[in-house]
């Protein structure tokens, strides 16, 4: 399982809450035929201790860093389905390797931050 250390640093969704577990409920909404909708989220990453390397395969296993579940209202069936929760890995290799950036995270990041600038912007403005 995931450490109970493990801290939601910042959400970037404003429809969100944090429940008496620890953990967060996001509202989404209501949402149309093929509609997709991203939560932004910022986690610290875990330090890797020794004892996780897999001697067998010579490699580190990845480390948990969300578990994610959804709920949602079957309107045809008109009842709450909920879904397994997802573990969300991060891999952390020796040594200083990078791996390619996801294109899909890096636009949803990009634009939190572009909208985050334009509200500092606007508040800057107003003063």
């Amino acid at each position: 399982g995931i450490d109970d250390a493990i801290d939601v640093h910042h959400w970037h969704d404003q429809k969100k809450q944090k429940m008496d577990d620890g953990s967060f409920n996001v509202i989404l909404g209501d949402f149309y035929a093929e509609e997709s909708r991203d939560v932004v989220f910022e986690v610290p990453l875990q330090r890797r201790e020794s004892k996780e390397l897999n001697e067998e395969e010579d490699e580190y296993e990845p480390i948990p860093h969300a578990i994610v579940s959804l709920t949602y209202m079957d309107t045809i069936r008109k009842r709450a389905v909920t879904r397994s929760p997802l573990t969300a890995f991060i891999s952390r290799p020796d040594g200083r390797e990078m791996s390619d950036s996801n294109l899909h995270v890096a636009v949803q990041w990009l634009r939190v931050r572009a909208t985050k600038a334009m509200t500092e912007a606007g508040q800057l403005s107003r003063n």
